[in-house]
This record gives C-alpha cells, sequence and structure tokens, in this order.
C-alpha cells in the first residue's frame, strides 16, 4: 500500500448496494491511500475518502464494514505523481458531500443524458 494508491470497496448497507445498483459496478466507494503505516503495521494505513464529509482515518476502519476490498496501484506513477495526487485529495478535507451533484447525476442516469449537470447549479 503506497500513497495514491485506490482503496475500492464493496459495502454492505442499503445506500452501498443502491450505488452498485444504480451504477452497475462492482464497488461503491473509493478512498486514496494517503500513507502506510509503520512497518511493524504494514496491513494499516491512512485513508481519505467521502462519506457524510471529506475525511482521513485508519484504512481498518475504511474496510470493517465491506464484504469485499482491493487495493488498485498504478505501478508507473512516481513519488512525486504520488504525492499529487494525495495532495489534491488532502485540498478537500473536511468538504461537504455533494449530495445535490450526486441527485443531478442521477437525474442524468435515468434521463439518459447531461442536462441536469449542465443547466442546474453546481453546489
Amino acid at each position: 500500500m503506497q500513497p495514491g494508491d485506490l482503496l475500492l470497496v464493496r459495502g454492505t448497507s442499503a445506500l452501498s448496494l443502491a450505488i452498485m445498483n444504480a451504477t452497475g459496478g462492482t464497488f461503491s466507494h473509493v478512498g486514496i491511500v494517503v500513507c502506510s503505516m509503520a512497518p511493524d503495521f504494514p496491513q494499516d494505513g491512512i485513508v481519505i475518502e467521502a462519506l457524510d464529509r471529506v475525511r482521513t482515518r485508519p484504512f481498518h476502519l475504511s474496510t470493517a464494514e465491506a464484504n469485499y476490498w482491493e487495493i488498485w496501484t498504478n505501478t508507473t506513477l512516481t513519488m512525486l505523481h504520488r504525492w499529487t495526487i494525495v495532495s489534491t485529495a488532502c485540498d478537500y478535507s473536511a468538504a461537504t458531500y455533494g449530495y445535490i451533484n450526486i441527485a443531478q447525476q442521477g437525474i442524468d442516469a435515468i434521463l439518459n443524458n447531461n442536462w441536469a449537470t449542465e443547466h442546474l447549479p453546481q453546489f
């Protein structure tokens, strides 16, 4: 697990199942690995993710309610690329989750177009 890796999670909540049904995807949630922990705990790290707000938390808490998860890594990224990803993600820390934007995207998915995201105010 390295900074900038993606944590893909298959959650078990009703919201997670709705997300997977709506998107046709295998995963309901994605986080970005900020850092791995000390060598004594190589299986743990810190992840930034959008929940009710964008927040950081230990990897083991991010996967605690999942019935499946994977770490995806891009082996072509340099450490500069990885830290740029982490730094950009951290710029969103404590930001509220964009439920209105999700609703607009849901409308677009139902109508099979981009009208809502192109014409309604973006928050």
